[in-house]
């Protein structure tokens, strides 16, 4: 049976799926100093979200991917920020 997939805004109850899969994405990568979720929240609380979107497949929320356009910000903070993402089901075909 094929999933239901399902992109859409996030909303205000999604704040703490969103940080929780932020949190997984990003725990054993090299790169990162594990704030991103601090990150996300921060952007969210001034409004500077340009996009911020959750995926969910079958009902249970597995992406989320932001984007926060600072030109003052540094490449690598830019890359980060621009797509904060949850590869939980990259290993599914969906």
């Amino acid at each position: 049976m094929n999933p239901q997939i399902v992109i859409r805004n996030e909303t205000d109850a999604d704040t703490d799926a969103i940080a929780n899969v932020t949190i997984s994405a990003f725990r054993t990568l090299v790169v990162s100093d594990q704030t991103e979720q601090s990150i996300i929240e921060t952007r969210r609380h001034a409004q500077a979200l340009a996009v911020s979107l959750a995926a969910e497949v079958d009902g249970h929320g597995v992406e989320h991917i932001a984007s926060s356009p600072n030109p003052h910000r540094t490449v690598t903070q830019r890359v980060r920020e621009s797509a904060l993402t949850t590869p939980l089901y990259c290993s599914r075909s969906i």
